[in-house]
């Protein structure tokens, strides 16, 4: 029994040891563990403390850097930022974008006033100088004056001679004034005597100009007739021809002034000069190819037996190279016979080949513009007829009185079927080419026209001289 109690006992203490023992090894863990985590807490909390001691002085020199640049402590960054690039926008333009700062912008606004300083010292130097040549230029001035009153009072002393002189040659002059008038009383009485021999003399040259008006106005008749006789200077000449297209070339162009729609007659080169000359056709201007050289359009010719080609003259009666014919409409004016007046369109066509109208006499008897020496043709329409009524009575009367006026000055007068004819103008009429490209169909219902007259030209107005009696 006392051997099983011993070895009880001994299990027993045995245990107990390795329970020490393993408690022992358990405390040395937990203690070693526990010795480290306070190691590391002494090692955080100085770490803390470090970090704790520089945010305050972050703070603190935040809040300095806040003052300095004029903001409080307790002003938040967003707004100091926008403030701050405000400022750069407005007056850092002038550094780059990594220079713009506070301390950048004011070295350079201390160099601004610094110049600015400068330049006020600079200028206020030359003020002084300015000032100083001011009353330089005063003190010359007041010298000037002074001499100039002293002149005026040489100039005043002499005036009142000069006035003393004056009076006294006044004196004289009225005088012989005096003297003259009696002679003038004497002369006038011979110049009244010589008057009544002067007016006898009148009327036996009052005679001679009538005597001299008759003359003149046959010469005038003569001036007429010669113009409708020749046509010796034309306008230009036909350089190349293209029948299949209807188309004429001539030497004329931009440096002549020459422009589309002017209208030519066209005539063999061999007829200048000559009476009754017949006309080979017309063209009429479509386009300016260059200085000297236009395009036109064939508008009637015969294609066959008399064509238009190279080398032939061309005449207008208005156009006329570096200026405008001038022209008078007179009459009532019906181109297609509708019975309505047509003034405007001979206006157009006037117009279109280079003239001008300076003065008409209207539908209504209205007068607007003169007759001068410059005006070449008066165009007469048809006179209004005696069932016109008081318009065309007063139409009637403004027309024989412009027809004088043109008879005097010596225009031209010339009905409006000629006028249309010169240039070439046939109206909406058709025509048929008689060429190998003419069609059967082109014949129908086309009324045979009589054989075209022989025409006469337009001769520029020559001045006639009356022999001296």
């Amino acid at each position: 029994m006392a051997k099983r109690e011993n070895q009880g006992t001994q299990i027993a203490l045995i245990l107990l040891v390795m329970l020490s023992i393993l408690l022992m090894i358990t405390s040395y863990f937990f203690w070693s563990h526990a010795h480290a985590k306070t190691a590391e807490a002494t090692e955080l909390r100085s770490a803390i403390e470090s970090a704790n001691e520089n945010r305050d002085g972050a703070l603190t020199q935040n809040q300095q850097l806040k003052q300095m640049i004029g903001y409080p402590a307790d002003q938040l960054l967003p707004a100091i930022e926008t403030d701050f690039t405000a400022d750069m926008q407005l007056i850092g333009q002038a550094f780059p974008e990594g220079d713009r700062n506070y301390r950048n912008l004011s070295k350079h606004m201390i160099t601004v006033v610094q110049q600015k300083n400068a330049n006020l010292v600079e200028a206020s130097a030359k003020e002084l100088e300015l000032k100083q040549d001011l009353d330089r230029a005063q003190e010359e001035g007041k010298q000037r004056v002074a001499v100039a009153e002293q002149e005026r009072d040489a100039r005043t002393t002499e005036l009142e001679e000069e006035r003393a002189k004056f009076n006294t040659s006044r004196q004289r002059l009225q005088a012989e004034l005096e003297k003259n008038n009696r002679s003038s009383q004497a002369k006038l009485s011979n110049l009244t005597r010589q008057n009544h021999e002067f007016q006898n003399q009148v009327g036996t040259l009052e005679q001679e100009v009538g005597n001299l008006n008759r003359l003149t106005k046959r010469l005038k008749q003569e001036n007429e007739e010669l113009l409708d006789e020749t046509f010796e200077q034309p306008d230009g000449k036909i350089v190349h021809v293209n029948q299949a297209l209807r188309l004429a070339y001539i030497n004329l162009g931009r440096n002549h002034a020459l422009r589309p729609k002017v209208s030519f007659r066209v005539y063999d080169a061999d007829s200048i000069g000559l009476a009754d000359v017949e006309r080979k056709g017309s063209i009429e201007i479509t386009r300016i190819t260059d200085g000297d050289q236009a395009e036109a359009r064939i508008l009637d010719d015969d294609s066959v037996t008399n064509p238009i080609m190279a080398g032939d003259v061309i005449y207008s009666p208005i156009w006329q190279a570096g200026r405008r014919t001038t022209f008078a409409l007179a009459g009532f004016m019906d181109i297609d016979g509708d019975g309505r007046s047509d003034r405007e369109m001979v206006k157009n066509i006037i117009s279109l080949n280079g003239g001008v109208v300076q003065a008409e006499i209207t539908d209504k008897g209205k007068r607007t513009g003169d007759v001068t020496i410059h005006t070449r043709y008066l165009v007469l329409g048809e006179m209004p007829t005696e069932n016109s009524g008081a318009r065309g009575l007063a139409a009637n009367s403004q027309i024989t009185e412009i027809r004088n006026e043109a008879q005097q000055l010596g225009v031209a007068l010339i009905d409006l079927d000629r006028l249309l004819d010169d240039m070439g103008y046939h109206g909406s009429a058709r025509s048929v080419s008689l060429g190998r490209d003419a069609r059967a169909s082109d014949m129908n219902d086309r009324e045979v026209p009589d054989p075209r007259p022989l025409e006469r030209r337009f001769l520029p107005r020559r001045e006639v001289t009356a022999p001296a009696f």
